[in-house]
């Protein structure tokens, strides 16, 4: 076995060296846990969720709500998708870009961001996200209401 961090993920070096799919796959749908996977055969967590996702295997739901949905360490909510064309290599899709893509009654491009209006990632009421076709025109939003606020300050000190 590897040098593995205190979670149980490999160091660089250490990662994906030669594996057998069909043995991650029988450990998997044994029972396993990804982490005790990936330390027995030497392989990162990310490595076996792809190797998961390009046979098919239906992902467990491990999240503590059980439900296949969670907040992730940003503050945006994720849904277990493992069919959608977006998904991570867990199995997860941001919920606002879920929303979006029900919104407008069609996949969002990879390069299309979803803005909240509000700032509260966690708020994915239709009303509240805004769609920008890449993310320059995103950071351009940004930059007009830094820029917008700035002048109101110097208004309010003048």
């Amino acid at each position: 076995m590897g040098d593995t961090h205190r979670w149980g993920q490999l160091r660089r070096g250490e990662r994906d060296r030669k594996y057998n799919e069909k043995e991650v796959i029988k450990l998997y749908k044994s029972g396993e846990k990804v982490k005790d996977i990936g330390e027995k055969l030497s392989i990162t967590r990310s490595t076996i969720w792809k190797t998961l996702k390009k046979y098919n295997i239906t992902i467990r739901k491990t999240w503590s709500t059980g439900e296949g949905r969670h907040k992730d360490n940003c503050g945006y909510i994720k849904i277990l998708k493992p069919n959608h064309p977006r998904t991570n290599c867990q199995g997860y899709v941001s919920e606002h870009r879920l929303v979006m893509e029900e919104k407008l009654g069609r996949f969002l491009t990879k390069i299309e961001v979803v803005h909240h209006i509000d700032y509260n990632r966690s708020n994915n009421n239709p009303d509240n996200l805004e769609l920008f076709e890449n993310i320059r025109t995103h950071n351009d939003y940004h930059g007009m209401l830094r820029h917008f606020v700035r002048q109101m300050i110097q208004m309010e000190v003048c």
